[in-house]
């Protein structure tokens, strides 16, 4: 009898950052600069925006990532049992370097509404789920980072 090899771990939604008093100062300062030049050129509907994105920015900056089930199969990747991405939907991966603990699993999907799917592994499972991977046919792929997600990181967002 074939056995099925399957790789479950957890992980959080999103990468989170601790934002101290300086993160929450520069957001002020920021948000004060755009309202005031909202306000000089008279476009007082984005002054409007920018405060409500600086209270949403408060809001999701102090927000704790959920921790998610993930199980990648032969045939798919399931996400807390719910969403399932078949790999033969998978344009290809990559795994780069996260930080001293983790990487970070890139997956292209042919899907143009989602097609991007980032997801921190452990480093030691890392070269199992590549091995997976590659054997049921995803390609491995080049990672070059986008301008948003180097936006992100550099705002620990």
């Amino acid at each position: 009898m074939d056995e099925k090899k399957e790789i479950k771990w957890t992980a959080p939604e999103f990468p989170f950052y601790e934002k101290g008093p300086a993160w929450y100062l520069g957001l002020f300062i920021i948000t004060t600069i755009i309202i005031l030049v909202a306000l000089w050129e008279r476009n007082f509907l984005f002054a409007v925006f920018a405060v409500v994105a600086s209270i949403l920015g408060v809001v999701w900056g102090k927000h704790d990532p959920r921790h998610l089930e993930f199980k990648l199969s032969e045939e798919e990747l399931q996400i807390q049992g719910k969403k399932r991405i078949p790999l033969g939907s998978m344009a290809g991966f990559s795994i780069i370097d996260f930080d001293a603990d983790e990487n970070e699993l890139i997956i292209r999907t042919k899907n143009l509404t989602d097609p991007q799917i980032s997801i921190q592994i452990e480093k030691n499972i890392s070269d199992d789920i590549k091995s997976l991977l590659v054997a049921s046919k995803v390609p491995e792929m080049e990672y070059n980072e986008t301008l948003s997600d180097r936006f992100l990181k550099i705002l620990r967002f």
